[in-house]
């Protein structure tokens, strides 16, 4: 197979050809991120509403995200936790690891992700919530388990909340075929912020 540019239906792709010269399906990704699972003295969890930018917008996820080249996930999930909610934490436990592979992933261009995520219990020790400016995140805020019913919630913080608040009610996503994988419900108004 070549590796060189050719023209798909008037686009312009570059890729390994496939033997009779169509293009070939998008190489298969896999993304790892750390995430952080932070409760507060009242079993309140933080979220981070994802921005307008990012393929779930308006849905609610954990603080945390993508692992750099050479960067340790325990060193991510803090430096993530600090970015977007404003909070320098401390890695208590691994709550554990999601996985999951989503077919024709929008985020990443079409291929398949296999998306891996880290899930550590961090416990606030300083700084204060503030909102990411010009992030993946747009605001962040505490939630008691009976007002996670009403929030449009990403797969992986779906999957942590499982594990540290296993009574609370947490929407499932709408399966509306593999292109729209974990899309779910219409975000809610804005909630109020509790410090």
């Amino acid at each position: 197979m070549t590796d060189s540019p050719r023209d798909v239906g008037g686009a312009i792709r570059v890729g390994p050809a496939s033997p009779d010269g169509q293009a070939s399906p998008p190489s298969p990704r896999t993304r790892l991120g750390s995430y952080a699972v932070v409760l507060d003295n009242e079993d309140r969890i933080l979220l981070c509403r994802l921005s307008a930018d990012e393929v779930e917008a308006g849905a609610w996820t954990l603080p945390g995200g993508g692992v750099e080249f050479g960067e340790h996930p325990d060193e991510t999930v803090l430096r993530e936790l600090e970015e977007e909610a404003g909070l320098t934490g401390r890695i208590d436990d691994v709550v554990g690891i999601f996985s999951k592979v989503y077919t024709r992933s929008r985020a990443a261009a079409g291929a398949d992700l296999h998306f891996i995520g880290f899930l550590y219990r961090v416990a606030p020790v300083g700084g204060a919530l503030r909102d990411e400016v010009e992030g993946s995140t747009d605001t962040c805020a505490w939630f008691l388990p009976d007002e996670l019913r009403a929030l449009r919630i990403v797969g992986v913080a779906r999957h942590a909340i499982r594990r540290v608040l296993p009574d609370a009610v947490i929407p499932e996503p709408e399966y509306r075929g593999p292109a729209h994988s974990e899309e779910i419900r219409p975000a809610p108004v804005r909630p109020e912020r509790a410090g």
